[in-house]
């Protein structure tokens, strides 16, 4: 990892915990304190808005902090990038600065965000050959 890296890791952790996002000891998230509600929108807004931003841009208030910068769920391209099962795993594990967040959801609430995630792609967007919708 490089300097450029550890520096964006800690500024994002450390945005995180302000936000209450995350904890200091390896920034998961705190259970307690966000419940997953079974609806995969209001989890988005609850656990990804604050990164990832209302419509998923990667706009959210934290995401000066990261380097990299939250996913743009709108672009085309993370879709040719990224498969369901990667983006369960990100979910279920953490991926850069993102904490995990498998300990408080199930694997029905991922998958369930994870459809929600595939929604926010922008209309006027082709899905790429070969990806499911």
């Amino acid at each position: 990892m490089t300097s450029i890296e550890i520096l964006g890791a800690t500024t994002g952790a450390m945005v995180m915990i302000a936000l209450g996002i995350g904890s200091q000891a390896g920034a998961q998230h705190d259970a307690s304190r966000v419940q997953a509600s079974g609806d995969p929108n209001q989890t988005f807004v609850s656990l990804c808005v604050p990164c990832h931003g209302p419509q998923g841009k990667g706009d959210g208030p934290a995401a000066v902090a990261f380097n990299p910068r939250p996913a743009d769920f709108t672009k085309a391209e993370l879709w040719v990038e990224r498969t369901d099962e990667e983006l369960v795993t990100s979910i279920t594990k953490g991926v850069n600065a993102m904490p995990p967040f498998g300990p408080q959801l199930s694997q029905e609430e991922i998958r369930g965000l994870v459809a929600y995630i595939k929604s926010l792609r922008v209309p006027s967007t082709p899905w790429p050959v070969g990806i499911s919708r």
